[in-house]
């Protein structure tokens, strides 16, 4: 079922993407930490671990990790994901994603979002595209709010927690006619921090 993304491999100014592999635990372990997955339902201890994990998860259909990369420098910034895919309804969630703390706020990540909605919708023409984030990570939100991305509601004791917290989940969305609206919101937000941080 996920095989399709094995050929997604996305070229943007700043950064690469491409399917996420056994032997990238040199270049991903370089931005890793435990203590990037503080609002993960897994808390994972080591790069290894977290690749391990990825490509089982792979091999058992239930998600697709992709490896980011910067473009000037071919290093390893973060990660992300398809999971919970349903090609029959077309739509899937982009999640478990992280950036080395040197790289965020920078724009990488709204390269990343930009690149990913314009393969799903513009390539594979999903209708919905779907982010989930515990509810006590503000950040994550309101970066998902500046983007555009519609907030739907909140799945109370969502998950448990590596810690044993019960975890509430806040849902957005993207859906296939609002894309070219939420497509301009995220460009003007990627060209701002082009600017700022990167000439």
């Amino acid at each position: 079922m996920l095989k399709q993304f094995e050929n997604c491999k996305l070229n943007g100014q700043l950064v690469f993407i491409r399917p996420l592999m056994l032997e990238d635990e040199g270049l991903l372990s370089e931005v890793f930490s435990p203590k990037l997955f503080e609002y993960f339902p897994i808390n994972f201890r080591t790069c290894k671990d977290f690749i391990s994990e990825s490509l089982e998860r792979r091999a058992h259909n239930k998600s697709f990790h992709l490896l980011i990369l910067e473009n000037k420098s071919g290093r390893a910034v973060g990660s992300t994901s398809f999971s919970n895919v349903s090609l029959t309804d077309k739509r899937l969630e982009i999640g478990s994603t992280f950036f080395g703390f040197d790289y965020q706020k920078l724009g990488y990540n709204v390269e990343v979002k930009l690149l990913l909605l314009q393969y799903l919708f513009e390539v594979l023409n999903l209708n919905r595209v779907e982010f989930k984030s515990d509810d006590l990570n503000t950040a994550s939100k309101l970066a998902m709010e500046k983007l555009g991305f519609v907030k739907e509601g909140l799945f109370r004791n969502h998950m448990i927690m590596s810690d044993g917290r019960l975890r509430n989940s806040a849902y957005y969305s993207v859906i296939q006619n609002e894309w070219n609206h939420t497509k301009k919101i995220i460009i003007d937000r990627f060209n701002k921090k082009l600017i700022k941080y990167h000439f």
